[in-house]
């Protein structure tokens, strides 16, 4: 194989590896807006009404920011998982049965859930492999 090819193949698996490590950890405050009127199941992807808390989060080849989301119980969320890398991701949040199938780069999709539980929930890219690249995060529920 050929020097170069080899330094730059070196040279992105160094970006990515640092981008991952280094990327936008600050938490997001998601801001408490109108009272939901009915608690539903977090696996429900309709709400009764509009959600009240809109989160965007961005995959990244291997990242997804923000990575750490803090929520009120009872908020109804919209959450809207763009993919900005080259390759196809998903996303799941851990413990409560929330899940948006593969999504091709540059296109994105949402799921509504109201959070019904208290704790802090992981959620993930759980293509094989990407969850451990750093394809993780956070969202708190108090």
């Amino acid at each position: 194989m050929n020097k170069n090819i080899l330094i730059g193949l070196g040279v992105m698996t160094l970006v990515i590896v640092l981008g991952s490590y280094f990327g936008d950890s600050k938490p997001v405050i998601v801001k408490q807006g109108k009272e939901p009127s009915s608690v539903l199941s977090p696996s429900t992807t309709q709400l009764d009404g509009p959600p009240s808390n809109e989160i965007v989060l961005t995959a990244k080849d291997f990242s997804i920011t923000p990575n750490k989301v803090n929520v009120k119980k009872g908020d109804k969320l919209k959450i809207i998982f763009k993919n900005e890398g080259l390759f196809a991701h998903n996303f799941a949040i851990e413990g409560l049965g929330v899940k948006i199938d593969s999504v091709k780069s540059g296109e994105e999709s949402s799921v509504d859930i109201t959070a019904t539980k208290i704790g802090n929930f992981q959620f993930e890219c759980t293509v094989d492999g990407h969850k451990d690249l750093g394809m993780q995060g956070t969202i708190a529920v108090e």
